[in-house]
């Protein structure tokens, strides 16, 4: 119990380093990373709602709830640059499609504040699951040798969000059942992977700064 509480309270507070670095070099930024960091203060509030208002569970559900298509939203447009192939674009359009129908089906169903709408949550992380491979797949199982390009700060976002995504769909598809007291081990790998998550965009984030850095370094010497 103490070890799971220890990696939660990690969990909750690892958002702040990809966010404090995302907002000192934002001028610095790509626009790929411009929007994860936008991301990740939208999740900070997320995250910080269930630690400063435990008590309000309709604000934490409208906030969790609110956030989930959001997120969506941003992961849409840092993936759609990087399907390349016919089937591929084919795959994120209908995947992006049948989101749009699945979430007016849940708000109409449930609302934004009855309930945390966790099986929301778990077809987020069900279709960057499939983006992710897909993106993989072609990047670096066609090329027949495993390239895999640590110096590229995109590289950091979507290896954090595979760390992060297959975990929270099995997580979020048993969530209730995960809550009970002796099943510390699945909600300690969830606060794991969603460490591991904001680390990776951490180091993606201070990557894309230094690139545009040397960029200028660059241009001066030239």
């Amino acid at each position: 119990m103490f070890i799971e509480q220890i990696l939660r309270f990690a969990s909750i507070w690892s958002v702040v380093v990809p966010l404090l670095l995302g907002l000192f070099y934002f001028g610095k930024l790509s626009f790929d990373l411009k929007l994860v960091t936008i991301l990740v203060a939208l999740s900070t509030i997320s995250q910080f709602t269930d630690v400063f208002l435990p008590k309000d569970d309709s604000l934490k559900n409208f906030v969790y709830n609110i956030y989930t298509p959001l997120e969506f939203l941003f992961l849409n447009f840092l993936f759609k640059k990087y399907m390349e192939g016919k089937i591929d674009k084919r795959i994120f359009v209908v995947s992006s499609i049948s989101y749009i129908f699945i979430s007016i089906l849940f708000i109409y169903v449930y609302g934004l504040t009855a309930q945390f709408l966790k099986e929301w949550v778990c077809v987020n992380n069900l279709i960057y699951t499939t983006w992710i491979l897909i993106i993989f797949y072609k990047q670096y199982s066609l090329a027949n040798v495993i390239q895999f390009n640590f110096s590229t700060p995109v590289f950091w976002i979507f290896i954090g969000l595979l760390f992060y995504a297959p975990v929270a769909s099995l997580y979020f598809s048993v969530y209730d059942y995960a809550q009970q007291p002796n099943l510390n081990g699945l909600k300690s790998l969830h606060h794991i992977v969603n460490t591991s998550m904001y680390i990776c965009f951490a180091v993606g984030i201070y990557k894309d700064s230094l690139l545009k850095y040397s960029k200028i370094l660059n241009n001066k010497r030239t």
